[in-house]
């Protein structure tokens, strides 16, 4: 069965990557596909590189806006092919600083090719450095997961929250339009927009074969934390927790589960943020939803990295001082435990 293969970039100042982004979809075996490109007002060279790419090729449209985040941006492209893909289509995200194998929509075709029974195929990548390349997979084996399998990957497993290691057949997005945010989602936009599909779909395959080149920079969107990013850290996480309720995942397993990395999630963001100018905002974590929701659960959750356990602590009990004092010491890199500990 012929597929087609609608693949969504959201361009934002890449100009540096965009050429490789986006030969490496020319240059698919499988050539039954439409791109559409959004520059999200760069203030580079990226949408005059990427125009002259694809000025000869009509499977690509390239739409210029002005900024509006990633999120936007990606439904801004969404709303140029609205009703025109069958439901049997399918939806691909790639980000423009990264790239794709030769056989990336021809693996994916094979494995649809039969009864075309799946709403999701994830898949394996490798995460590039400018120094090594590492091949990320959640499963050793190419396996279907229920809906409730794949979630808890989700909540406990960084690596399956992003959205360009998954396609989606179109039908999913037909199902949910993305309501519009009170706070606009700084960090978490893959998390955000993945949480409904996945409520939405039947089946879902994940594939053992590594097909996107996620390419690690340093200076990207998404890399480099700032203290404006924790208004939408903290809501995607509080959306994460209303579709684990909504999906009836509510045992003291799946609670414990979600907690432990709301924790560790919270111990990174003092690491990160923790000062006297930040505190006050830091402080209104303990409003939110999620964290009020944590006090009343007592089990006690592990935390995997020790000083993000210390951290969290110190904060949730009050304890400012040795917080700020904790902190400088990882900071300035001062050894406080052995390997051994």
């Amino acid at each position: 069965m012929d597929i087609t293969f609608y693949i969504l970039i959201s361009l934002y100042n890449t100009e540096q990557y965009v050429t490789r982004c986006v030969n490496s979809i020319l240059s698919q075996k499988y050539k039954i596909f439409r791109v559409v490109i959004v520059n999200d007002g760069s203030t580079d060279n990226s949408y005059s590189v990427c125009s002259d790419l694809i000025k000869n090729d009509d499977r690509f449209t390239i739409i210029d806006q002005k900024n509006k985040g990633t999120l936007l941006a990606r439904e801004r492209a969404l709303s140029e092919i609205k009703n025109v893909p069958r439901d049997s289509d399918y939806i691909l995200f790639v980000d423009s600083d990264d790239y794709v194998v030769p056989e990336y929509l021809e693996t994916l075709h094979n494995y649809l090719s039969d009864d075309n029974e799946y709403d999701i195929l994830a898949f394996n990548f490798y995460k590039e450095t400018r120094k090594k390349r590492t091949v990320i997979n959640i499963f050793n084996k190419t396996t279907k997961l229920s809906i409730e399998e794949f979630f808890r990957e989700i909540i406990k497993n960084y690596e399956m929250n992003n959205i360009w290691s998954k396609a989606f057949r179109y039908s999913l997005f037909k199902k949910h339009e993305l309501k519009p945010t009170y706070i606009k989602i700084i960090k978490g936009n893959d998390s955000y927009r993945l949480l409904p599909l996945v409520y939405e779909a039947s089946k879902i395959l994940y594939i053992n074969e590594a097909l996107y080149m996620y390419f690690h920079n340093e200076k990207g969107l998404t890399n480099a934390p700032k203290i404006g990013a924790l208004d939408s850290i903290l809501f995607v996480r509080s959306e994460k927790y209303k579709y684990m309720k909504k999906m009836n995942m509510i045992s003291n397993k799946d609670k414990n589960m979600f907690f432990d990395t709301y924790k560790s999630s919270l111990g990174f963001l003092i690491y990160h943020f923790w000062s006297l100018e930040n505190k006050e905002k830091l402080l209104t974590i303990k409003e939110h939803d999620c964290y009020k929701e944590m006090k009343k659960y007592k089990k006690i959750t592990i935390i995997k990295k020790p000083y993000y356990k210390i951290l969290f602590l110190l904060f949730d009990n009050g304890y400012y001082g040795l917080l700020s004092l904790f902190r400088a010491c990882l900071k300035n890199g001062v050894k406080l435990w052995s390997k051994k500990t």
